[in-house]
């Protein structure tokens, strides 16, 4: 039998198949769940293949250091991806987080236990952590050491020669544009967090 945290969750009464189709949509939305992750994980690789493809070409070509500076873009364009997708991500584990308090079964723990709103998960987002951290590192250097290059060198990018100064507002504003989207993520995520629901119904049956 699942654990709710130390509190039991007040299911209410249904009638009779209520739950077979409860259990018939938690399928569905783990299926999605798994798709999605999939998807997110195929643009991921994308994302760094066409990172290692500039960065290839960059060291190659004649003067062609420049290109390095497309490499934030394409790193800032990939985190908004992301975090748009895991917004999405994060309202498919909440209903099944829902579905598992209102469905008493012991397989259906999983997403409650180790999903994206366990119970207990501070040791499992220690990797996820580290991975944005070393993004937000990865992310920053880039930045610095193109900003470096555009100030050094009058080479072109798609027949445009970039300006310091244009340079360094555009990544502003992307820099900008992915803060917004990353709060974004952690309001929708509060929001859906099913416990809030959970301690809602109780004090409504108190």
């Amino acid at each position: 039998m699942c654990e709710s945290d130390g509190e039991e969750f007040p299911r209410p009464r249904r009638q009779l198949g209520e739950d077979e189709i409860l259990m018939a949509h938690y399928t569905e939305l783990r299926e999605e769940i798994r798709e999605q992750s999939k998807e997110i994980r195929t643009r991921e690789t994308r994302s760094v293949a066409s990172i290692a493809l500039i960065a290839g070409y960059a060291f190659y070509a004649d003067d062609g250091l420049i290109l390095l500076s497309l490499i934030p873009a394409v790193i800032g364009v990939a985190f908004i991806t992301h975090i748009g997708a895991s917004i999405w991500l994060s309202r498919l584990a909440s209903h099944v987080v829902r579905i598992q308090n209102l469905v008493d079964v012991e397989e259906f723990c999983w997403e409650r236990e180790y999903g994206m709103y366990a119970s207990e998960k501070f040791v499992g987002m220690v990797p996820y952590l580290a991975f944005y951290l070393t993004f937000a590192i990865l992310y920053g250097s880039s930045i610095a050491v193109a900003y470096r290059i555009v100030q050094r060198t009058e080479s072109t990018v798609l027949g445009y020669t970039p300006e310091p100064t244009h340079f360094l507002a555009f990544y502003i504003l992307l820099t900008v544009l992915m803060i917004l989207t990353a709060i974004a993520y952690l309001i929708d995520y509060k929001r859906n967090m099913p416990n809030r629901d959970r301690t809602r119904a109780s004090k409504e049956d108190a």
